[in-house]
């Protein structure tokens, strides 16, 4: 009999101190220690969002169901492309924070801007948030886009090249597929391309990834997100401007 109350009693203090674990955690859920002081490494990757331009700017009204959109367009020099998604995540969840109930954030990269390359060329991450799924408006969710292959100025030239010169044709008359063959051939001589060359096709593609799957330092973006506030909260912007307007 004293036995199974030791046992008993051996039970209950495991217990209570496997509690007071948890308790501790719960008090302060921020903590990275335990109270034993043991560091709690964290199964999050940790990912710096970077300093951004802000581009353009909306947050509108006019949508059914008295729902608010916005759009943010902002630019990045370099960086990686979880830092890309990581700045995009960052200023989409600020603005949600703004009372927008879907959120587009384009990132667009600033090193083509001398070649003046489609939109497509500059796009290198993307994403849609709606913090409610239920009040939203689109129906696919959460969308999480970056650029896996980059356009090169030369890529850029030679995309401008093409598009002029089949316009060019077709405006005189000529078929599309008779431009389409013309052009690219002149491209091909002009750049030193070979036959079976092909328009650079870039832009942001979708990534299996989830919006809580990094956990985001903001300290290199802190500057350019407080001027996005003062930008945008607290107003109904219903068509895309920049900030200084």
């Amino acid at each position: 009999m004293a036995s199974s109350v030791v046992k008993i009693g051996a039970i209950f203090v495991g217990i209570c101190a496997l509690l007071g674990v948890v308790g501790a955690f719960r008090s302060n859920p921020n903590s990275l220690e335990t109270q034993s002081g043991t560091p709690i490494v964290s199964a999050k990757p940790k990912v710096s969002a970077m300093r951004f331009g802000i581009e353009t700017v909306m947050l509108s009204d006019l949508f059914q169901n008295n729902l608010k959109v916005a759009k943010v367009n902002a630019s990045v020099e370099g960086g990686s492309e979880n830092e890309w998604i990581a700045t995009a995540i960052l200023i989409a969840k600020r603005v949600a924070g703004y009372g927008a109930d879907s959120v587009e954030v384009v990132i667009d990269r600033t090193d083509l801007d001398s070649a003046n390359p489609v939109p497509a060329f500059r796009h290198i991450a993307q994403v849609y948030y709606s913090p409610d799924q239920k009040h939203s408006v689109w129906d696919k969710g959460n969308l999480i886009m970056a650029s896996e292959q980059l356009a090169t100025i030369k890529d850029v030239q030679v995309n401008n090249e093409y598009w002029r010169l089949e316009k060019k044709f077709t405006d005189a008359g000529m078929g599309p597929d008779m431009a389409d063959k013309k052009a690219g051939a002149m491209v091909a001589r002009k750049f030193k391309l070979s036959q079976d060359w092909q328009l650079f096709e870039g832009g942001p593609s979708e990534k299996k990834m989830g919006f809580d799957d990094f956990d985001i330092d903001s300290t290199l973006a802190n500057d350019t997100a407080y001027k996005l506030d003062l930008c945008m909260r607290g107003k109904i912007i219903r068509m895309l401007k920049t900030c200084d307007e």
